[in-house]
């Protein structure tokens, strides 16, 4: 089994040319439509609706990257916004429960036609291998967070685990620290995943990053899926030194 990866925002900022990249946001829609792209994660899509999205006004001295990068703003929840050449080479990689949606982005007073939002339609955790996978409970905000590993050797040991915390007065969250794919799934290169640090993370193949890299794209990080994320933010020079990427 080759490996995977989590998919981060790239820490070197200068390649975006301004950070953040996305001057404002433009809302044509009501985001409590019923339409609108959020309303929408994790779920299959009618025929006969057509999904509602914000659009994006860049800063004039904004890279035009590969993959820009919303900062969590409505409209753009757990997405990846990328352009075409980016998503021709991810539809010719086997993707699971996502749709790349023609998005609206202004640059310099142009409008650009080849950027796209992906639409996450379906969540799967038995693409995981819970058995061999790590969990960890954090309690508490930054810079006071404090993170525990826990002992869950099954999906229902990690739902049973995570309704104990269901309140969100509660601040704690039980979440997927660093994991294996099942081997039944593991000719896929593109899934989305939740219950993880910071939300929803897209995750690659070892395949797919190559091809990549091979694009030229450097708007992203790749952290290995068997590092656990305090791990991977401790030393940048380290994680360098070891895993080869920043």
């Amino acid at each position: 089994m080759g490996n995977y990866f989590i998919i981060y925002e790239n820490c070197r900022r200068k390649n975006f040319g301004r950070y953040p990249q996305i001057k404002d946001y433009i809302y044509k829609s009501k985001i409590n439509s019923g339409k609108f792209i959020d309303l929408w994660i994790g779920k299959e899509v009618p025929n006969n609706i057509i999904l509602e999205k914000a659009e994006l006004l860049l800063n004039d001295n904004s890279n035009l990257t590969h993959g820009l990068v919303p900062l969590g703003a409505i409209g753009f929840t757990g997405a990846l916004v990328i352009n075409n050449e980016l998503k021709f080479s991810f539809k010719e990689h086997y993707i699971y429960g996502i749709n790349f949606l023609p998005l609206n982005v202004y640059h310099k007073g142009v409008l650009l036609d080849n950027y796209n939002i992906s639409h996450i339609s379906k969540f799967d955790d038995d693409l995981i291998d819970f058995e061999k996978t790590q969990f960890s409970k954090t309690h508490g905000s930054y810079p006071n967070r404090v993170t525990e590993i826990i002992d869950i050797n099954s999906k229902a040991e990690f739902y049973n685990e995570k309704a104990k915390y269901s309140n969100p007065a509660d601040n704690t969250y039980i979440l997927i620290d660093k994991f294996r794919i099942n081997e039944n799934f593991n000719d896929i290169d593109l899934f989305a995943l939740q219950h993880v640090f910071g939300g929803i993370k897209f995750i690659i193949s070892e395949k797919l990053k190559s091809a990549m890299d091979e694009l030229g794209v450097v708007c992203y990080n790749y952290r290995p899926i068997n590092i656990g994320y305090n791990e991977w933010e401790s030393d940048p020079k380290v994680r360098f030194e070891r895993y080869g990427t920043k």
